[in-house]
């Protein structure tokens, strides 16, 4: 009867600890700056500034990211930065699977300087470069946001989305027109869900 309970307590153990690993391999979230950084400069990049590691005040402990966007370029009344998989990957690399995570979104927080920032935020979407080989394997979801002042979380509804190669995890865009004044803004805890 002891050899049986051994056997059994090894059997559960086993059991629970390949579960485990399971559980953790298809976590309910993942941050996108595990795999994904700013790397992806678009519209008017010589004025756009992020800095990673803004330790004034963040949602999150110890930093949060804090952008800029300052003034009008000539040719380009527009800027934004996607993360993306790999430095400067616009097709040239294969994306990142993440189909057998059950992701359906992607949550973030978000804050204005003056709370009158209109920011657009999205995620996927990189195929408009017909001479390079990969592209994200679902089109561009993204949503408007007016920001606040104060953190507030917003979510870019993901669900029917074919992650099987995410190459634009995560984006934001700028629009002058929508912001004559320049903006400055803050994110934090970037991921899916």
């Amino acid at each position: 009867m002891k050899t049986n309970k051994s056997i059994l307590v090894i059997f559960l153990i086993v059991f629970l600890s390949a579960n485990i690993h399971v559980f953790a391999q298809n976590s309910l979230s993942f941050s996108i700056g595990d795999e994904f950084f700013p790397y992806g400069y678009m519209g008017c990049t010589e004025k756009i500034s992020v800095n990673p590691a803004y330790s004034d005040k963040p949602y999150s402990d110890p930093m949060c990211f804090k952008i800029e966007f300052g003034s009008l370029c000539n040719d380009s009344k527009w800027a934004g930065v996607y993360w993306t998989n790999e430095e400067n990957n616009w097709g040239e690399q294969q994306g990142t699977d993440l189909s057998e995570r059950g992701f359906t979104k992607v949550t973030f927080w978000a804050k204005g300087n003056t709370g009158k920032e209109v920011i657009e935020f999205g995620s996927g979407g990189i195929d408009k470069t017909p001479e390079f080989k990969y592209k994200d394997s679902y089109k561009k979801y993204r949503i408007k946001e007016y920001l606040t002042d104060k953190w507030k979380q917003y979510s870019i509804n993901l669900s029917g989305a074919d992650l099987s190669s995410v190459i634009g995890g995560f984006f934001f865009a700028v629009d002058w027109q929508a912001n004559p004044g320049g903006v400055i803004f803050y994110l934090d805890d970037i991921q899916f869900e």
